[in-house]
């Protein structure tokens, strides 16, 4: 585990913050909780950092960088870009046709 759960003790009684214990790397639980809260902007601070313990275990780095931003892209993409329902999905209102983001685009 790459984080420490004390370092958010800070912000544990905000009523916007709340902690999930999971996966980045699995994709259906990364898009059911991006449509369960609605979520419509992502960060991934999850990355591993520490160049030492790359070069000791890299598997564990491929995992959470490569595949986890890969996981999380695929999730939001599928619901901001490829919806199944149908509905205009909110990402493609705030890019051109090039793809850039719009300049004034919530």
């Amino acid at each position: 585990m790459a984080g420490n759960i004390d370092s958010l003790s800070d912000i544990a009684a905000n009523s916007r913050y709340l902690f999930i214990k999971g996966n980045i790397c699995d994709e259906a639980n990364v898009r059911a909780l991006l449509e369960q809260h609605q979520i419509d902007t992502l960060v991934h601070f999850a990355a591993e950092s520490h160049v030492d313990r790359s070069i000791l275990g890299p598997d564990d780095f491929i995992r959470t960088n490569v595949v986890g931003t890969h996981s999380l892209l695929k999730a939001a993409k599928s619901l901001w870009i490829d919806p199944e329902d149908g509905a205009d999905p909110p990402l493609p209102s705030r890019l051109d046709r090039r793809g850039l983001w719009i300049a004034g685009s919530p």
